[in-house]
């Protein structure tokens, strides 16, 4: 065979083989076109402060009204000693803006990978959730440490 032929297959060898880098859609910020009527996307946070029985609760609904978009934060309170002693200590509306709206993609894709690393839960431990009313999103990540602040990074950049 010709030398043309082995060099063309080389070349198309090594180009299939090269690294190519990895790319992320961090420019895209998603609209929630999905999110309307009564529709929402409820992100959760579930904390362990009182061991295996849980602890206190986070949430963050995205809804429209308005034709805009809002978070309706919420956050409660509990005594380890009586846990049915629940009380809403934190409750707030915010307007999205596009930085928002994209912290919360952000949120979502970072809470898309840790739920694929997620190994066998445990009594105790951090549960984050996110689902959309009518389910066509559900995420769920448990973790056993308190090392992901996931959550609390999106719930600051909401009060920005």
């Amino acid at each position: 065979m010709n030398k043309a032929y082995y060099f063309a297959i080389a070349f198309l060898i090594l180009s299939c083989n090269r690294n190519q880098p990895e790319t992320k859609n961090t420019d895209k910020v998603a609209e929630f076109e999905n999110i309307v009527g009564t529709g929402y996307l409820k992100l959760t946070a579930d904390y362990d402060e009182c061991g295996e029985w849980g602890g206190h609760h986070e949430e963050i609904k995205i809804v429209r009204a308005e034709k805009k978009l809002f978070a309706e934060i919420t956050k409660d309170s509990v005594d380890c000693k009586n846990l049915t002693s629940r009380k809403i200590i934190e409750k707030k509306r915010v307007a999205l803006n596009e930085n928002h709206k994209k912290a919360i993609s952000d949120y979502l894709h970072e809470l898309l990978n840790k739920s694929l690393e997620e190994q066998i839960p445990y009594h105790a431990g951090q549960w984050y959730s996110a689902a959309t009313i009518d389910s066509t999103l559900v995420l769920n990540y448990h973790e056993a440490g308190n090392n992901w602040k996931g959550f609390m990074k999106l719930k600051a950049e909401l009060s920005k």
